[in-house]
């Protein structure tokens, strides 16, 4: 009993310092948001004002997009504003709501797995060819594939503490579950 107690403090640590890192990589995304914003902007300006719009201004806000996509997923995880339908989980008591949460997190990391190790070796890829988006202007494409990799990666880490929290955690709804749903 004392190394599960220890196991889930070290746990709740783990998940307090993915939740730090996962707020600092969504500040940077709504920096990359403000960014964004001043550049199309200024290009809307020239446009209209000089007849003359911003070369490469394009290529800079599409990468920045993927930045700011990715960066905040980890976030989005943390605060449980990802998409999900509780239709079925509304029906069912607490203790099958738990095994199927426990369900969905396997499903779940399984496939963020499959996308880290795939956009993990993308930005390995791209980091060694120093990949570069072709347009007007030559942009790196390697920050925006390493934002991608960290985003899910950072995901992943977290749906995987969640699962060990989760699976740690007792199941203290039997008797209510018992009562409310005997055929469970």
């Amino acid at each position: 009993m004392l190394a599960r107690t220890s196991l889930r403090r070290g746990i709740g640590s783990l998940l307090s310092w993915v939740e730090r890192l996962s707020e600092w990589m969504a500040y940077f995304g709504a920096a990359s948001i403000m960014i964004m914003m001043f550049a199309v902007s200024a290009d809307l300006f020239s446009r209209k004002l000089a007849n003359s719009p911003i070369a490469g201004i394009l290529e800079f806000t599409v990468l920045l997009l993927v930045i700011i996509g990715f960066l905040g997923l980890a976030t989005t995880a943390v605060h449980g504003r990802h998409v999900r339908i509780d239709i079925l989980l509304s029906l069912v008591g607490p203790r099958t709501r738990a095994i199927m949460e426990i369900f969905s997190l396997i499903i779940t990391l399984s496939v963020g797995v499959l996308l880290a190790v795939y956009t993990g070796e993308r930005a390995i890829i791209s980091v060694q060819t120093g990949e570069f988006d072709m347009g007007l202007l030559r942009f790196p494409v390697w920050p925006s594939r390493l934002a991608v990799f960290g985003g899910i990666a950072l995901f992943d880490i977290y749906m995987f503490l969640h699962l060990v929290a989760r699976l740690l955690a007792p199941f203290r709804f039997e008797a209510e579950e018992s009562a409310a749903h005997p055929d469970d």
